[in-house]
């Protein structure tokens, strides 16, 4: 449950089982919820903020986008 980490954890470890080896350095976490945001910050994943959410936790992600619409993998990776 969140904010516990461990929801990421698991899915890290789930991609290295799938020989898709995976690290935090290597993976980006979208969160609409500003206990995700904490959760991904704790794994050290880098997060990108979806949606509204209160300025501080919006400020603990690495980049923040009003919402998915229109978006491409390239554009959300280059953020």
């Amino acid at each position: 449950p969140k904010p516990s980490p461990e929801g990421f954890e698991r899915a890290l470890q789930r991609l290295v089982k799938l020989r898709r080896p995976s690290r935090p350095t290597t993976s980006i976490a979208l969160e609409d919820s500003a206990p995700g945001v904490l959760a991904a910050r704790a794994v050290k994943i880098p997060v990108i903020a979806i949606g509204q959410m209160p300025v501080q936790f919006g400020a603990e992600a690495d980049a923040q986008l009003p919402g998915l619409a229109g978006q491409s993998l390239e554009s959300i990776t280059s953020l």
